[in-house]
């Protein structure tokens, strides 16, 4: 399988007032690294968008902390390694 340069990620452009909107969100392009000793390369096929990530688009204390704006989002995630150091 080749390794693509660059990979895409959605990020917190702005923290929702209400319903998240299209433009709370920025889709990036950033660069694939190779992997290091210890460490896979995995490429998601499926992200798990759950309520609880509604929560952490907000600043405010919670069991999980909140997104920073201009992070990628994250969750739990079931993929397939194509790259591994280990």
């Amino acid at each position: 399988m080749t390794i693509p340069a660059n990979a895409r990620e959605f990020r917190l452009a702005s923290r929702p007032d209400g319903t998240p909107k299209p433009e709370n969100f920025d889709l990036a392009e950033v660069p694939v690294p190779t992997p290091g000793d210890g460490q896979v390369l995995v490429r998601n096929q499926y992200l798990s968008v759950d309520p609880y990530m509604r929560g952490r688009m907000r600043d405010v204390k919670s069991y999980a902390p909140p997104y920073a704006v201009g992070e990628a989002l994250y969750g739990g995630a079931v993929g397939e390694v194509v790259a591994s150091g280990s």
